[in-house]
């Protein structure tokens, strides 16, 4: 298959073209059969007669399921191989994983030093 953006060869299974970043069936310049130039509104290619195929406006992609999300925050390294999972072919849900490891990160740091402070100020006042 063919993007229908750029013209790119890609998977018959791929949401994103790799080159344009678009949904290979989006677009409306080539024939997703052969890749031929295409015109906005022709139905069918003049090159190799394939029915045209264009979907309507992009789809919104999933957002990452609430426990990959949960787990993420909580144990980041989850969240790092996730991402690692999901990069490629689900680039939303990689995206929303990596926001909330990089938030459980962050919160476990300022957890670090505020228990460093705590102690510091325990052992210097005697409470």
């Amino acid at each position: 298959m063919f993007c229908r953006e750029c013209g790119t060869e890609v998977g018959k299974k791929v949401k994103v073209c790799p080159n344009c970043g678009i949904n290979p069936l989006h677009g409306a310049k080539h024939c997703q059969a052969c890749g031929a130039n295409t015109k906005a509104k022709q139905e069918l290619c003049k090159k190799c007669g394939a029915q045209l195929i264009t979907k309507g406006a992009p789809l919104q992609e999933e957002e990452a399921p609430k426990t990959a999300k949960a787990a993420s925050f909580c144990m980041p390294v989850v969240g790092v191989i996730l991402f690692f999972i999901w990069h490629a072919k689900e680039p939303e849900k990689a995206k929303s994983v990596c926001n909330w490891t990089i938030g459980g990160v962050a919160f476990g740091m300022i957890l670090y030093v505020f228990g460093i402070v705590w102690g510091g100020f325990s052992a210097a006042t005697g409470y």
